[in-house]
């Protein structure tokens, strides 16, 4: 289900929280800073523009893989996955424990991307054996041209 303009910066001002949160070892605590806030806030009736896309779709892949998610290009449609259901997606992350561990409360990203209050190493160095996981292989890499 489509998102409404409310819930697309509901989703924005929940996933700023959690970058902000996420600020131990792997830290992506930079990606909450006012340079991601929207310049435009979403309004009813209107397209998502493709800053607003970057601003979200882009700072989730940051700590989270979600279905067919992928980072924004001009010219591609929305993605089916931007729907209500990374409300909860988001909401499910901010309940990941914050130490890191790869156990039923945190994912492997979670140890890479600021919830490790450590160096990583010892019970924080689930990440290291993951694939496929944008914490592990390409956190960090965002466009800063958003």
């Amino acid at each position: 289900m489509a998102m409404t303009a409310a819930q697309v910066v509901e989703l924005k001002e929940k996933l700023k929280a959690e970058l902000a949160r996420r600020n131990g070892n792997g830290s992506v605590e930079q990606f909450a800073s006012e340079e991601y806030d929207f310049t435009e806030t979403p309004k009813e009736g209107q397209p998502i523009t493709e800053e607003q896309g970057k601003k979200i779709i882009d700072l989730l892949l940051q700590i989270c893989d979600y279905k067919d998610l992928r980072y924004v290009v001009r010219g591609d449609t929305i993605p089916e996955a931007f729907d209500a259901e990374l409300l909860d997606l988001v909401e499910k992350l901010s309940k990941e424990e914050r130490t890191g561990e790869v156990d039923e409360q945190s994912s492997c990203n979670g140890a890479c991307t600021g919830l490790c209050v450590g160096s990583c190493i010892g019970f924080c160095n689930g990440c290291f054996g993951c694939t496929g996981t944008s914490g592990a292989s390409i956190h960090g890499t965002i466009n800063r041209n958003m």
